[in-house]
């Protein structure tokens, strides 16, 4: 491979023209960062580029399909004189979404809109122009095409074929097969012999006896600790029944802790580490984290976030909605050690009520289940019930949930009744904090007498001035040297340094009432988890372990259990991780202090272990199992 254009950038969607000479390209200039969303993209350029080398012609503004994560996919026709892509189109303000196949000529000129759909989310012609796939709905179809001209056509209308009852993904032709993907599985169709129907009648996918499917698989080691590491003359915070053992010992091996105790021998082959002075507790888990992942298709080689979450101890990270495409992804990056973070679960994109183009639409139980198993084939841990309007929608997706063996977290959207609702009818969680505070015995009653988990998210609580509000008030991010190695310059002064709103008057904050309520509720019983909202990733889950314990409300023991014991439990993984026991996987973090003593002593971390693998926390340079120093990052670079 060689590097054909210098001007930097990102840049998306390449493809060679017919003839091999040129490569028409999407560029943007990066949003607020390489490897950051392109929220703030407004539009891609559309470049053609010598495939001999240069930095190309700019042809055209494309607007950034911000409904979805991928940039438009171009395509050339076969003579090379066209060049297509997809937009999203709004007729009035309030109009549905469309979308619409448009092209252009070589010089940018001569734009044309060919068909629109309602709401497609990829489109594909085939090399010979007569036919187009499209997924629609999370599913595939094929239709016949029309001859291209100046008109624009109404996809509906075209004679076509619904290829896919769960999902169709990643459509394209080969040759004269359409193919598609569902997750780790690959098909492709012959066209020819595909038999398209009216559009009244073509809405259920009929067999499919030449479609042909492949597995997709590749498989890696596990990046995992391969020594034997005994921390000793620790303050360990077990958060199980053993409590606190000082001056005691854990020994690790591989990635499984092997021993925990306040008289344990090292082993004669393990790598000592004395911890005199500070506390050793089980990795954080951060059961609503947000990590605002790259879009458009391209994973950075490091992504800070997750670096950041590791480098402040949070080594299991639950993101409940984030891009499909890319979270499984890097999810698999992390475990294969080909790019530092927490261990990542996630639902994917949400299981969305409104009317968009990625929404989950859901009339009967069918539907939801449909919706979970599309999702299990990228490898979700759980599916979130976004904002469904009807309780019985909510209620299907719970139940197909709950057979399917997966979590079912809903949005709890800021309304006491809905969430009283979700309650009684069996979410996993709540997630966000009930609007209401405080709230009494009837509530504080009933939810304990359920299984569902509450993540009040209290740096962004609703019903009031959040926790987020308060804590950037108080602290100078900007000039926390930890948070300035990991976190672009521009995000931390972005949100740090010129507050969006100040409130002077701690009365006025409606976050810590919340949390004397998610107090009493564990008290009570209620699974009570730490979930931070990627407000600020890092600090921000520590910040919302402080916030649990304004005003008295938990004890720095009990808001330690929420980000450990209780995340573990919340997500499925008591038996293997949130406590310190042998047995369980070697998530560990070791404070340079007491956080008991005083709780915001908890970012102080020194050394935080995944896996067996451990970090200097203040540099992330790997420690153990071989000493790797961490390169700097893009913007320390520039």
């Amino acid at each position: 491979a060689k590097q054909i254009t210098k001007l930097s950038g990102v840049y998306q969607s390449p493809v060679v023209s017919p003839d091999g000479a040129t490569i028409a390209v999407l560029k943007a200039t990066g949003g607020s960062a390489v490897g950051s969303d392109l929220g703030a993209e407004a539009a891609y350029d559309l470049l053609l580029v010598p495939a001999s080398g240069g930095d190309g012609e700019r042809l055209r503004s494309i607007p950034f399909r911000g409904s979805n994560s991928r940039a438009p996919r171009l395509q050339w026709t076969a003579d090379g004189k066209r060049i297509f892509w997809i937009e999203d189109e709004y007729p009035t303000p309030r109009a549905h979404e469309k979308t619409v196949l448009k092209s252009c000529d070589r010089l940018g000129h001569d734009v044309r809109t060919h068909l629109r759909f309602d709401g497609a989310q990829e489109v594909r012609l085939s090399p010979d122009g007569r036919s187009v796939a499209y997924k629609h709905d999370h599913q595939a179809w094929l239709a016949s095409m029309p001859d291209l001209g100046n008109t624009t056509i109404e996809a509906d209308s075209l004679p076509s074929r619904k290829l896919t009852d769960i999902v169709g993904d990643w459509l394209d032709f080969s040759g004269a097969d359409v193919t598609w993907s569902q997750g780790d599985r690959f098909y492709s169709l012959p066209v020819a012999g595909t038999v398209v129907k009216p559009a009244k009648d073509a809405k259920t996918p009929a067999e499919l006896p030449n479609a042909l499917e492949r597995p997709l698989t590749v498989e890696v080691p596990r990046f995992e600790g391969k020594v034997t590491i005994a921390f000793v003359n620790a303050h360990i915070l077990t958060m199980d029944e053993a409590g606190e053992i000082e001056r005691g010992t854990v020994v690790v091996r591989g990635r499984q802790i092997l021993a925990v105790g306040a008289n344990i021998l090292p082993p004669p082959d393990a790598k000592v580490i004395d911890l005199h002075g500070k506390t050793l507790l089980p990795g954080l888990i951060d059961v609503h984290a947000h990590l605002h992942y790259a879009s458009g298709d391209v994973f950075p080689e490091q992504e800070w976030r997750h670096l950041v979450n590791l480098a402040y101890g949070v080594t299991t990270a639950f993101d409940p909605s984030a891009s499909t495409d890319l979270v499984f992804g890097q999810a698999e990056l992390i475990e294969s050690g080909r790019m530092a973070g927490p261990r990542t679960l996630s639902t994917g994109f949400i299981l969305y009520g409104a009317d968009d183009t990625q929404g989950a639409k859901i009339t009967s139980y069918e539907d939801a289940e449909k919706h979970i198993k599309r999702l299990m084939r990228y490898g979700a841990w759980g599916v979130k019930s976004y904002q469904q309007p009807w309780r019985s929608q909510r209620q299907w997706i719970v139940e197909a949930a709950r057979k399917l063996n997966m979590l079912d977290v809903p949005e709890g959207g800021g309304d006491l009744f809905m969430n009283i609702g979700m309650v009684i009818d069996g979410h996993s969680s709540i997630e966000h904090a009930i609007p209401v505070a405080p709230v009494y015995a009837d509530v504080k009653t009933l939810w304990s007498k359920s299984k569902t988990t509450y993540v009040p998210t209290l740096l962004v609580a609703y019903g009031g001035v959040s926790g987020e509000v308060a804590s950037y008030q108080r602290e100078k991010v900007w000039l926390d040297e930890r948070l300035g190695r990991f976190t672009p310059p521009e995000v931390l002064m972005g949100r740090g340094y010129r507050l969006p709103l100040v409130i002077t008057d701690e009365q006025e904050m409606h976050h810590d009432d919340v949390a004397k309520d998610a107090a009493d509720l564990q008290r009570m019983g209620v699974t009570v988890a730490l979930g931070a909202h990627g407000q600020l990733n890092g600090l921000g889950p520590h910040w919302e372990m402080w916030a649990f314990t304004i005003g008295n409300a938990m004890t720095p023991m009990e808001a330690l259990r929420a980000a450990t014991w209780s995340g573990a439990e919340a997500l499925g993984f008591g038996k293997d991780l949130g406590s310190l026991e042998a047995g369980k996987l070697a998530d560990l973090v070791v404070i340079d202090g007491d956080p008991l003593a005083d709780i915001r002593q908890s970012q102080k971390v020194a050394f935080t272990m995944k896996d067996g693998v451990l970090y200097d926390a203040a540099t992330m340079h790997q420690v153990w199992p071989e000493r790797k120093p961490l390169g700097p990052f893009f913007w320390q670079r520039q």
